[in-house]
């Protein structure tokens, strides 16, 4: 079972090989029962997986570059929330005392 091979999911490499794919089946409705258009379909499968791959590597790196971002990100947060905690305390000129302690 392949996946989908709708022309918009593939690239332009792959959708050819998916074009031979049919036409060889709708050339030989039999033979295809009897490994007539195997060849194809491997090269098929091959190009798929090589695709899959591209996009798993591409996702990786996005992920990778997100990843850095937000935690640059929460670094600079967490340096401007102290910032203003330290011009907080500084600004109060003597500490209040809860009654009775």
């Amino acid at each position: 079972m392949h996946s989908d091979m709708s022309p918009h999911l593939h690239t332009k490499e792959c959708n050819e090989i998916v074009s031979r794919l049919i036409q060889c089946r709708l050339d030989h409705p039999y033979g295809k029962f009897m490994g007539f258009c195997n060849n194809i379909d491997f090269e098929m499968t091959k190009c798929f997986r090589k695709e899959k791959e591209d996009k798993r590597t591409l996702n990786r790196i996005n992920a990778e570059k997100k990843m850095s971002r937000i935690i640059e990100e929460q670094k600079n947060t967490r340096a401007e929330r102290r910032k203003r905690e330290a011009e907080a305390d500084a600004s109060v000129p003597f500490a209040i005392k809860p009654p009775g302690k």
